[in-house]
């Protein structure tokens, strides 16, 4: 692997740094992926959001069928169900984006322990964000 050295301003490197670590990772892992994004290009990342989204439609695909939908369980058991853990639009946008890799590790395992244990949800309203967004 080769070294490569750049001339960037003291304090700017000071809070590249800072940040660096609160992100877990390192400046040279920072300037390495903005080297490899610009090497590239958007191509790359079209083609890894693609793959991603195949495999959520694999694994929408895959889940089971549990047959009719229950009777109307009222407002207030639909309450206690909107407390209960489902995603935010920025867990499934954190999935699909490569440039932080951090929050990108950590929305892919929160969503394949999910999917493990069977109780991975959306809603349609993440959904269409999700959507919007990506």
């Amino acid at each position: 692997m080769a070294n490569l050295t750049i001339a960037i301003d003291d304090p700017l490197l000071r809070e590249a740094r800072i940040k660096a670590v609160q992100q877990g990772t390192s400046v040279n892992e920072v300037c390495r992926q903005a080297i490899e994004r610009f090497v590239r290009g958007d191509d790359a990342q079209r083609v890894l959001r693609a793959a991603r989204a195949q495999r959520l439609l694999q694994i929408a695909a895959s889940a089971q069928n549990p047959g009719p939908a229950p009777a109307w369980p009222g407002r207030d058991a639909l309450y206690g169900e909107a407390l209960r853990e489902r995603f935010d639009t920025s867990v499934l946008v954190y999935a699909f984006d490569p440039n932080d890799a951090p929050k990108q590790r950590v929305a892919l395992d929160l969503i394949r322990a999910h999917v493990e244990d069977g109780d991975f949800t959306i809603s349609t309203q993440v959904l269409q964000e999700f959507c919007a967004v990506v």
